[in-house]
């Protein structure tokens, strides 16, 4: 589930563990994906979904900010889906538990308009 995030994460002490009950993610727009991913399965479930859809994400890291509650993610994304291509600032915010596991993740792309039609 975290395989494109440990770059990010390592830098900071940051962790993402898909065994931890309280996993929440959140993917914002209008597509087939926007909705709320609550506890471990749905969150993976979200992972798994992408190659279904033939959509990949690719993120270089500009900044990584974080402090005991919260972490938040600087970059530079690329996503990909039948041959067409964007690339826009994004940000991932986290929320951290007291071991400095994420247990929510938010996403905020640049032109959210742009990705749904790419995911539409």
């Amino acid at each position: 589930m975290c395989s494109s995030l440990p770059a990010l994460l390592g830098a900071a002490g940051l962790k993402c563990s898909p065994r931890s009950e309280h996993l929440r993610a959140r993917e914002d727009g209008h597509t087939q994906l926007s909705r709320a991913y609550n506890g471990p399965s749905e969150v993976v479930g979200y992972f798994e979904q992408l190659p279904h859809i033939g959509a990949t994400f690719t993120f270089e890291l500009h900044d990584l900010l974080a402090h005991d509650e919260h972490g938040v993610a600087l970059l530079a994304g690329t996503a990909e889906r039948s041959g067409e291509r964007i690339k826009q600032k994004v940000i991932h915010v986290f929320h951290l538990n007291a071991d400095g596991k994420i247990t929510e993740w938010w996403t905020f792309w640049e032109d959210q308009e742009a990705l749904d039609d790419l995911l539409a």
